[in-house]
């Protein structure tokens, strides 16, 4: 498989992954130190999900037919693992609505035929310099399931899809590798079989030349 191949296909897996995560977006907004909240408040973290997505255009964009579910993560420092983390709060089709209070958070959730949302209250100073990630489950017009997440770290409080450029990346060496062994092999195939069919044109020549030969033998004797 040639380079610009690959190319092409890694520009399709991503425009693929951006479409799948384009309206999938988590915030937290720090609540401002002279506000009465901010005595007992630090911020609010948010994660949405919406069915319809405006584009650069100005366009609306469909991008599920249905939300399943929507979960968000807290990221637990005593993980070395890279995993999701602690999660705080989730809305399925089963379970729409979510209410809940803590000393810690306040977390409200809803979906419905057009949103998922869950917004967290954070009270505690670390929670607001916490990591954090969501992700979403829905179904396209097909019927087929499109899974997406997202994070949010405190350096500079970025966001970025989890990891998707560097998994594509690596899939498409583990592709390359497996042409290259394929193509590998088949060269070494064809390789072998124009040997082996040489050498048998040159054994049904031999053969030729004896019987020849032994018919000769034979008109002389």
């Amino acid at each position: 498989m040639s380079r610009d191949l690959l190319f092409l296909l890694l520009q399709i897996l991503r425009e693929l992954f951006s479409a799948i995560s384009a309206s999938l977006e988590l915030n937290l907004n720090r609540d401002n130190p002279g506000l009465p909240t901010a005595q007992t408040r630090c911020g609010v973290l948010t994660c949405e999900e919406r069915i319809v997505d405006i584009n650069n255009s100005g366009h609306a964009k469909v991008l599920f037919s249905s939300i399943v579910s929507l979960k968000i993560f807290k990221r637990n420092t005593n993980n070395s693992r890279g995993e999701r983390g602690i999660i705080l709060g989730s809305v399925s089709t089963e379970t729409p609505n979510l209410t809940l209070v803590t000393n810690d958070a306040k977390i409200f959730g809803v979906l419905d035929d057009k949103q998922a949302k869950i917004q967290v209250e954070l009270f505690k100073p670390d929670d607001c310099q916490s990591d954090y990630s969501c992700q979403t489950l829905g179904v396209n017009s097909q019927g087929k399931k499109l899974f997406s997440a997202i994070k949010l770290t405190q350096q500079g409080q970025t966001r970025s899809p989890m990891d998707i450029d560097r998994w594509i990346d690596d899939k498409l060496d583990q592709i390359e590798r497996s042409v290259h062994d394929v193509t590998e092999s088949w060269n070494n195939f064809v390789f072998q079989y124009r040997i082996d069919h040489r050498l048998n044109s040159l054994q049904d020549k031999i053969e030729l030349l004896e019987t020849r030969k032994k018919s000769k033998l034979n008109i002389i004797d």
